[in-house]
């Protein structure tokens, strides 16, 4: 049986070696009758038969068009066979050879890759590892391995992405090795990393509310104030709209200005009350619009600081000054004040009534001595360069003259203001009209100056007597 199958054999080999004689002599002949210009030809069946010629024309078209094309390539690329030898590569492999001084003959063709994985690649660890991907993907048991590495030299940092994927389908009949340098991409992954951590570091440090919304009012972004404010966790926040915290009115009237921002695409600042786990605050609040990488606006970006102190500092400042201008009206005292060193001067609305000014009227420094009458211009002079120069107050009686020319006694007081470090920055203080006190005293003179005149004239002698009938 044995020797039937070996002549089967050399029978098949015979008519094999035949028919390629034939083909040969067939394709010689078409060739010398079409003088090379016929590339296949058809028989009766329709079926093509491409001569040997062109057929060595299109393997090469296919190899140079293959070749220019990977040359054209960024990365670095080679091709290996299912044992791991480089078969191949393209120009930038060959280019970073030469300029990192790898001594490879012929760019390291004909070398096992497997042998030499860790000459690229920073690290024996990772060296294993590779060799480990590349036998993953040669043995058809892996579609894809990739990682990461850093290559540094001396005076620069680079990072690369290395890939290798079969050549073909199953079973692998080599693999593409890729290295694509990808520094710049990792540099700014890195920046933004610490970008995230910095602004992260600011955001949870601050007192005051960071957010960040979207176009549909849902946070993408806060910091943990605003958290601790709605009673949630920061990644809780994350999703939720004005709506989900806040309620539908408040919602609404939020993504109503969070609208105008988007549309206007500028900056406000807007006063917002809101209810969060500890009652309604009061927040002064800038929005600016948050744009993404092409320049459209994409959301909005908050700072919210909670002034709910400030505006009942305020009220009950507005309050205190609405009683203390009652008290000044009813006393007739006004105020004023000398901001220093600018000697900015700034009178209350009694003050510029008890001088005939109009309402909001502030002299200089000069021209508020220059209303003093000139007898005693000269002590109110002396009297407020030293609370200036020394801190030293002064409560002095004098008379004006105002602006319509009436004279009018006064009492001027004034104090120092100093600062943490004891400098004087400001002088201030009042003058209360005397003018009803004025007159009382001098009725009261002129009152005593006729009961001694009648005194005077009675010629009866008489006497007062005390309840002890003393004298």
């Amino acid at each position: 049986m044995t020797d039937t199958s070996t002549q089967a054999g050399i029978g098949h080999a015979d008519e094999i070696s035949a028919a390629i004689t034939v083909l040969s002599d067939a394709e010689s002949n078409l060739a010398r009758l079409t003088s090379g210009e016929i590339d296949a030809v058809l028989d009766s069946e329709g079926s093509a038969f491409m001569l040997q010629h062109s057929q060595e024309q299109l393997r090469t078209s296919t190899s140079v068009k293959e070749a220019a094309i990977l040359d054209a390539l960024p990365a670095r690329i080679a091709l290996v066979d299912v044992r791991g030898v480089i078969v191949s590569v393209n120009n930038a492999w060959r280019l970073f050879g030469q300029a990192n001084g790898l001594c490879l003959a012929d760019a390291g063709i004909g070398t096992s890759y497997l042998d030499a994985c860790g000459c690229g690649v920073d690290g024996s660890v990772m060296a294993a590892e590779v060799a480990a991907g590349l036998r993953e993907v040669l043995g058809g048991d892996r579609s894809l391995y990739s990682v990461e590495y850093p290559c540094h030299s001396p005076t620069s940092q680079h990072w690369f992405l290395l890939t290798i994927t079969p050549l073909s389908a199953s079973p692998p009949s080599g693999a593409v090795i890729m290295h694509l340098e990808i520094t710049e991409r990792t540099k700014a992954q890195r920046a933004m990393r610490r970008t995230a951590k910095l602004l992260l570091a600011v955001t949870t440090g601050i007192p005051d509310q960071v957010f960040v919304k979207d176009r549909e009012g849902r946070y993408l972004l806060c910091n943990e104030a605003l958290a601790r404010f709605v009673g949630r966790s920061s990644r809780g926040m994350l999703g939720q709209n004005n709506v989900d915290l806040f309620g539908d009115v408040s919602g609404r009237e939020l993504a109503q200005i969070d609208g105008s921002v988007m549309a206007s695409g500028t900056a406000v600042a807007t006063e917002e009350v809101l209810c969060g786990v500890d009652g309604p605050r009061t927040f002064l609040v800038n929005k600016l619009p948050y744009r993404d990488e092409s320049g459209q606006v994409a959301g909005v970006i908050g700072i919210s600081r909670d002034i709910t102190e400030r505006k009942l500092a305020e009220q009950k400042l507005r309050e205190s000054q609405e009683l203390l201008s009652m008290a000044g009206r009813l006393a007739q005292v006004g105020s004023w004040v000398v901001d220093l060193p600018s000697e900015r001067v700034l009178w209350s609305e009694i003050l510029a009534k008890l001088h005939e000014e109009p309402i909001g009227f502030s002299p200089t420094v000069e021209e508020s001595i220059g209303y003093y009458a000139p007898e005693h211009r000269g002590c109110i002079s002396e009297a407020f360069t030293r609370c200036v120069e020394h801190g030293t107050p002064f409560d002095v009686e004098c008379e004006i003259i105002t602006a319509t020319g009436n004279r009018v006694w006064v009492r001027a007081m004034g104090e120092a203001a100093r600062d943490n470090e004891g400098r004087i920055y400001r002088v201030q203080g009042a003058l209360q009209d005397l003018s009803d006190r004025r007159k009382a005293q001098v009725a009261t003179l002129l009152l005593a100056d006729r009961l001694t005149n009648i005194l005077g004239s009675i010629t009866d002698g008489f006497f007062t007597l005390d309840r002890q009938w003393g004298y």
